[in-house]
């Protein structure tokens, strides 16, 4: 599980790419759902600080699905996992997650 107040972006980044595939991603719980994040990249967003880490900063197929981790970096996530399959990213917002949603803790 993502761990997003103590991992960094670059951390959560790796972490992600890492579990994927032998673990379709790595898990992270939002709205009382756990999604495994499954491919992500670090990207050159510079948002407003004070948000909270694993806040959702955009999500939509233009910029896709971003989250504001913990070193006050942006990261985008390119495919997650859910019981119905792969996805991409902003494609979370048909399981009721919308912007300013936080991916909690582990």
């Amino acid at each position: 599980m993502i761990d997003w107040e103590k991992m960094d972006s670059t951390q959560i980044v790796r972490f992600i790419n890492a579990c994927n595939p032998w673990n379709r991603g790595a898990g992270a719980i939002i709205n009382n759902q756990v999604v495994c994040l499954t491919q992500a990249e670090m990207t050159p967003d510079t948002p407003e600080q004070g948000r909270q880490p694993g806040t959702i900063v955009t999500m939509n197929e233009k910029e896709g699905l971003r989250v504001f981790c913990t070193d006050n970096r942006v990261i985008r996530v390119n495919i997650v996992y859910v019981p119905e399959g792969l996805f991409p990213g902003y494609r979370l917002e048909g399981r009721g997650i919308k912007i300013n949603d936080r991916f909690i803790g582990s």
